[in-house]
């Protein structure tokens, strides 16, 4: 991955449109912002791309019936695997098809999967998914556990992939394409000379630039109000993920769900490159943006998680724990994106992306790539 350089610390460079944050959906802006002609850039705090939000989910595609809610992010979660699988083979970085599976364990568990899968229907969000009984459980997940009454299978509509590596092959393609990279460059101010007419200064330099775009994850707030929007809020929640040996990875091949909803998530599933993942349990709230701090009773919880749904699994097989903080905002109602444009300065999109952003990704970036059209750019493919 290669960074663009600034030789003083007071530089100045001038651009069509900013990109601040390396996450998968800035990274994924970057690349489609790439294929038209213009003077672009992306700012990323950190060292490297993915390496906020990006690196501490589960890093699996989620079906729009994880999150029957939001108009928005359900219609640019539809698709997704599909939408992943042609972009592993272009950038060449690992993406692994799976299927899902919902198990119940009581009947008010299985009818809440019949409503699931009827409103996906209803929606035309389905995948094809159906209601199957134990015996055909066995047959997919032998492992899986016996206690299961029923479950809601959906075949070919999930993936995995490993989200900072796919940063990484994303921020290179657009630097290969005419993207100025910066790492270590937190935003510290912005300054608004105008419609369409910004100063971002971080600690590498000043850029002008007519455009920016918001993507700076838990952050979006604290930039949203460099500009003036001082109405976005987050509320943020933790949870915690295990990895397990690959010793274990031959327990199961798709991502089997429990129980799931606002407060907690019941899941354990295969990762992109062989591991089993379990998490993600009762969401708690973090004393901070950077508290990513797992509690030894938060590994219980997710190990007992596991084993519910899978009963071989092992404490013994454990090999790593991590959490991972996700967002809402206050802008949208259930739980939806929030991408607009700025309510005070002109030239400004804000995108406070929650859960499944890594999901949506891909669709994120196009949608955000016609507001800007909308917005005045002009956007001319390169030939």
């Amino acid at each position: 991955m290669t960074e663009a350089t600034i030789s003083r610390p007071q530089a100045q460079a001038d651009y069509d449109v900013i990109i601040i944050g390396a996450g998968i959906v800035g990274s994924m802006i970057a690349r489609e912002l790439c294929r038209y002609d213009g003077r672009f850039a992306l700012l990323e705090k950190e060292s490297f791309s993915g390496f906020g939000v990006s690196k501490a989910n589960p890093c699996m595609l989620h079906s729009p019936l994880m999150f029957p809610s939001g108009s928005l992010r359900i219609r640019l979660s539809h698709n997704a695997a599909a939408r992943y699988r042609k972009l592993a083979g272009e950038l060449d970085v690992a993406f692994r098809a799976v299927d899902e599976i919902f198990l119940a364990f009581d009947s008010s568990q299985l009818a809440k999967l019949k409503t699931a899968r009827a409103w996906a229907h209803d929606n035309h969000v389905s995948a094809g998914h159906v209601i199957i009984g134990p015996e055909k459980i066995r047959q997919i997940e032998p492992n899986a556990s016996k206690e299961a009454i029923g479950a809601l299978y959906g075949k070919g509509v999930s993936g995995g992939i490993y989200a900072t590596e796919w940063t990484f092959a994303l921020t290179e393609s657009a630097v290969q394409n005419g993207l100025d990279l910066y790492l270590n460059s937190a935003v510290e101010d912005i300054q608004c000379n105008g419609d369409f007419d910004f100063e971002v200064t971080t600690k590498r330099g000043r850029f002008k630039t007519r455009y920016i775009i918001n993507a700076s994850g838990l952050f979006v707030d604290e930039i949203a109000g460099m500009v003036g929007d001082s109405g976005i809020q987050l509320a943020l929640t933790k949870g915690t993920m295990l990895i397990l040996d690959k010793s274990a990875s031959n327990l199961i091949g798709n991502m089997v769900y429990g129980s799931y909803g606002k407060d907690h998530s019941e899941l354990v599933t295969p990762t992109a490159h062989g591991n089993l993942l379990v998490g993600l349990g009762y969401f708690t709230t973090p004393a901070h943006k950077a508290d990513t701090a797992v509690s030894s009773d938060k590994l219980t919880e997710v190990l007992q998680i596991g084993k519910k749904l899978v009963p071989a699994i092992s404490g013994k097989d454990v090999i790593t724990a991590f959490a991972g903080i996700r967002s809402e905002n206050n802008m949208t109602a259930d739980g939806d994106f929030y991408i607009d444009h700025s309510k005070t300065a002109a030239g400004v999109i804000h995108a406070a992306i929650g859960s499944p952003g890594l999901t949506a990704a891909p669709a994120i970036a196009e949608h955000l790539i016609s507001l800007l059209a909308d917005a005045g750019l002009r956007l001319e493919e390169k030939k």
